[in-house]
């Protein structure tokens, strides 16, 4: 019935902005483009919005709606008589990021297409699937329901979300329905090497500095089965890098053998951000992260702390880090 309501309201209208989460990943960007491109392919004109760049090793993402004349833009085109927003991979609004957030005009009808748990069913239409391996899984899906053609750039842009949030198919979220689309995007032209390539085996030299850092400064606690690290912004300002080149590093922490909770603190100019990544699946990453008002899955989530917060006086990566081990003595 959702499909079908959302289906109706997609080919009522013209003007579309899909909008993905702050800091994006190759899900939310797999979903978006992938999406954009089947709706221009139907003749709509369309909008992807993200308030954050798209880091540098995801930009191959964007390769099939450049082709069709668009890029992803940072603002929202408060110009373009608007008649429909879609959410991809968002799971509250808070996730949209400030900036945009307040120039969206909230009368403007809105759907919502997610998979995490901590959803908040925020829009008008929501279709989330909470046992999905990835927004893209659900993509191929929707595909289907608004009868758009899946064609070799948009089967490179779900597949590669779908790869990316599975960790290549490893995640015990991964199901046999993971599986069957990953080999329809194949059979629709999906360039499997030059995707796998591109997430898995290109790290910049930036990335490869802050990782250094990263792992210079861990600190393990709770027998070893913790371990946090972070980044401030003078290491940023000093190797002329950006929160993008984090991407993917606080799994180079999980992956120590016998962590089960990794937690990645970075600072920007205005806030505090983290991420969590666990390895057991009876121990939920959501408990640190939703106590700072951010989300995500069990075994992968984040929260983001203004420097105004009123929950901090003052807040530092110190008292970031207190207040995460606190809880983490609670469920380790």
């Amino acid at each position: 019935m959702t499909l079908n309501l959302i289906k109706e309201k997609i080919y009522s209208v013209n003007n579309i902005v899909i909008i993905g989460h702050i800091a994006p990943d190759a899900d939310a960007l797999g979903s978006t483009c992938g999406l954009a491109e089947g709706l221009i392919n139907i003749g709509k004109k369309v909008y992807v919005v993200f308030e954050d760049k798209v880091p540098d090793n995801l930009e191959f993402i964007l390769r099939g709606i450049r082709k069709k004349g668009i890029d992803v833009i940072n603002y929202f085109p408060k110009d373009k008589n608007i008649e429909l927003i879609i959410y991809c991979d968002l799971s509250s609004k808070s996730r949209i990021g400030n900036n945009l957030l307040n120039d969206i005009n909230e009368d403007i009808f809105s759907i919502c297409i997610d998979h995490h748990e901590s959803n908040e069913q925020f829009s008008n239409l929501n279709y989330v699937i909470k046992n999905a391996m990835a927004t893209c899984e659900i993509m191929y899906e929707v595909f289907n329901a608004l009868n758009l053609k899946i064609t070799p750039s948009i089967a490179d842009s779900l597949f590669a979300g779908l790869s990316a949030d599975s960790g290549s198919f490893r995640y015990s979220q991964t199901s046999p329905n993971t599986f069957f689309v990953a080999m329809k995007l194949s059979e629709c032209g999906a360039r499997t090497y030059d995707i796998s390539t591109n997430l898995w085996s290109m790290k910049s030299r930036k990335k490869i500095e802050l990782l250094k850092i990263i792992l210079d400064r861990m600190e393990f606690s709770f027998n070893d089965k913790f371990v946090v690290s972070y980044v401030t912004l003078d290491d940023f300002k000093k190797l002329d890098s950006t929160k993008e080149h984090l991407e993917g590093l606080v799994s180079e922490l999980r992956d120590i053998q016998g962590v089960i909770l990794a937690v990645l603190v970075y600072e920007q100019e205005d806030y505090f951000k983290f991420s969590v990544r666990g390895k057991d699946e009876n121990i939920s990453t959501l408990p640190i992260s939703t106590s700072f008002g951010g989300g995500g899955h069990i075994l992968a989530s984040a929260a983001r702390i203004n420097k105004d917060s009123t929950d901090f006086k003052e807040p530092t990566i110190e008292k970031i880090i207190g207040r995460i081990k606190d809880i983490v003595a609670k469920i380790i």
